[in-house]
This record gives structure tokens, C-alpha cells and sequence, in this order.
């Protein structure tokens, strides 16, 4: 009976050591670093825009709606550091919380947002610079 004890326990372990080894030998050796069999590489850069504003009735209205969507969205999707609102020298800080109202209500929190009055770059109107750190792929 201890004979047979020990030949089942033979053939089960050579059943197990069969196995591993075959496993062994059919993975391939770098499983666990997917970042070398999928490089991606990313690249911090500083997105930036210049923009013309119309201010009315206490509402910021941009003369490029369009571009300055798109970079919004840009920022939500890629930002990594605060947006810089930087307005034109002269801008009265009622048009500063309107261009501040017209940001948040594109989705962007009051807290992402960091304003700098009179930082940008004189212009014939009112207008503001934005920009903002983010990864672009390379």
C-alpha cells in the first residue's frame, strides 16, 4: 500500500513538473514590462493662445469662439498645471470677472485657474492670453 502511495505521488509530481515547464517555455521572457513591448513617449510642452474679447452687459464674448473652445477643451483633456489668464493692460476688473465667468463656464474649475492682470501683451481691445502645461506624444 506504501508502494502505491508513492507511485501516485511520483506521477503527480512529474505531471506538475511537466507542466511548469511547459508554460515556462511557451511565455514569452517580458511579460511584466509592457513598457517596452508598447513605448510610448510623451513630451511636457506649454500650450498657449491669444485671444480678442468683446465684453457686453457684463458677459465676455471671444472674437474666435472656436479657438478658444478648442483650447478649453484641450486644457481639460491635456492640462497638467493651472491655466494662466493673463489680461491686457487697462482691462477693468469687471471685464477681468467676465472673462473669468466666460472660462468657468466652459467646465473649467475656479481653482485650475490662475489670473495675472495686465500681463499680456497691449492690444487696440480687450484681450487675454491663456496657457497651460501638457503631454503631447512624440
Amino acid at each position: 500500500m506504501m508502494l502505491t502511495w508513492l507511485l501516485r505521488l511520483r506521477c503527480f509530481l512529474t505531471v506538475i513538473a511537466t507542466s511548469i515547464l511547459t508554460v515556462s517555455c511557451t511565455l514569452p521572457e517580458e511579460v511584466s514590462e509592457p513598457s517596452k513591448r508598447f513605448p510610448v513617449s510623451a513630451e511636457l510642452v506649454t500650450f498657449t493662445v491669444g485671444l480678442k474679447f468683446r465684453a457686453q452687459d457684463g458677459l465676455a464674448y471671444a472674437q474666435d469662439e472656436r479657438k478658444f473652445r478648442l483650447f478649453l477643451k484641450e486644457f481639460l483633456r491635456r492640462g497638467r498645471s493651472s491655466l494662466v489668464m493673463a489680461t491686457t493692460p487697462g482691462t477693468e476688473p469687471a471685464q477681468e470677472r467676465a472673462l473669468l465667468a466666460r472660462v468657468r463656464s466652459e467646465g473649467v474649475r475656479r481653482g485650475s485657474i490662475i489670473v495675472r492682470p495686465n500681463k499680456a501683451p497691449e492690444t487696440d481691445s480687450l484681450g487675454a492670453t491663456f496657457s497651460f502645461k501638457g503631454y503631447i506624444g512624440t
